[in-house]
This record gives C-alpha cells, structure tokens and sequence, in this order.
C-alpha cells in the first residue's frame, strides 16, 4: 500500500514537473487582463458576464486532471467546482 501511494506520488511529481512550461502557460493566460481582473470586475459589479468564468473554471480543471489521468481529483474540490461551474446565464438570472 504505501509503495502504491509512493509510486503515486513519485508519478504525480513527475507529471506536474514536465508539464510546468505548459502549466505556466495556463497561468499567464488566466492572469491576463481579458481573464482573472476582467472577471472579477465582472463579478464584482453583479455583470451576467461573469458566467464566462465558467469556461475558465472547467479549462484549469481540465488541465488538473491531466496530471494525473486515471486518478479522481478530490471530491471536496470537485463539488466546489461542480456548484460553480454548473450555474447556466438565464433570462431570469440577468433580470436580477
């Protein structure tokens, strides 16, 4: 069991060390100006655009998921993320 969890763990290392060029990347984009300032603008002033962090959401998801494929990503994680994301822009979500 523990050489299990240490092979896991070496694995996921691994994983998250050849994908660090990428994974800085990924951050650089969800910092730009068009990405986090832009949405949490969004947010602040009650915009029905926030919504679009939805699609930013499910994208770093995906991205940590492929860390480590196979294995399920935590479910206390998850069920913030599925609370979030699973929100849809309605009519009656805008009028408010």
């Amino acid at each position: 069991m523990l050489d299990e969890r240490a092979a896991a763990r070496a694995a996921l290392f691994a994983s998250i060390q050849a994908a660090i060029p990428h994974l800085e990347q990924v951050l650089a984009n969800a910092q730009s100006h068009w990405h986090a300032p832009d949405l949490f603008y969004r947010f602040y002033h009650q915009s029905y655009k926030v919504y679009h962090a939805n699609e930013e959401t499910a994208a770093m998801v995906r991205e940590l998921q492929a860390l480590a494929p196979g294995r399920p990503l935590d479910e206390g994680f998850l069920a913030i993320v599925t609370d979030a994301a699973g929100r849809t822009l309605s009519p009656a979500v805008n009028a408010r």
